[in-house]
């Protein structure tokens, strides 16, 4: 009978010991791949408006696509609304659900996406999900936009250099001043680069 009694508690211990196992392995690997579906709201050529965006993002949103459905586009007002709703998106992080669910991609130069990602997983992002106040932007201002040439992959784009100053609902040290490089590829702006360079 001993030895009975010694067998099932070893092998109650095997199976709490597998069921723990399988528990951390879900929470850990699992999980935060898990993708989370997001209800399209809008759309306007390959700019997507989710439910899940913030009422501030959404009220800009509209008015790139108020701009762009314009028989003829201002393409600097595209470049200012298009930059604000970068910054707004990836530096919101609010709402976020891991490292890897970066803001503003979208406006992203297809050739340099996966670089950009990868950037801000390992910087901006990288304690998404580990921390419990997270910044939302609520304010944008545009500062200045000037004509600027750029020069990626040994070819030259006409663009602009857009100068942005923003807001958060709480001020948990994140940058709040920047310049957006936009370039022009065809009929299309795309974001290029974000750095800190102020006005002249």
């Amino acid at each position: 009978m001993k030895k009975i009694d010694k067998i099932k508690k070893m092998l109650r211990i095997i199976i709490i010991l597998f069921a723990a196992v399988i528990l951390i392995y879900t929470v850990i690997f699992v999980l935060p791949k898990r993708k989370v579906t997001v209800k399209e709201e809008d759309k306007i050529m390959d700019y997507v408006l989710y439910e899940s965006n913030t009422e501030f993002y959404k009220e800009v949103f509209s008015k790139l696509k108020e701009e762009l459905k314009k028989e003829e586009i201002d393409y600097k007002k595209y470049a200012e609304y298009m930059s604000e709703l970068f910054i707004i998106d990836l530096y919101t992080l609010e709402g976020k659900n891991n490292k890897t669910d970066i803001g503003g991609k979208m406006y992203i130069l297809d050739s340099i996406k996966k670089n950009f990602i990868l950037n801000a997983s390992n910087t901006l992002y990288k304690y998404v999900g580990l921390q419990k106040e997270l910044p939302k932007v609520i304010s944008i201002e545009l500062l200045d936009i000037k004509d600027s040439e750029y020069s990626l992959n040994d070819k030259n784009y006409n663009g602009y250099k857009v100068y942005l100053k923003w807001g958060y609902e709480k001020d948990l040290g994140y940058d709040n001043e920047g310049c957006v490089i936009v370039i022009r590829d065809n009929d299309k702006l795309y974001v290029v680069e974000k750095n800190d360079e102020r006005i002249d």
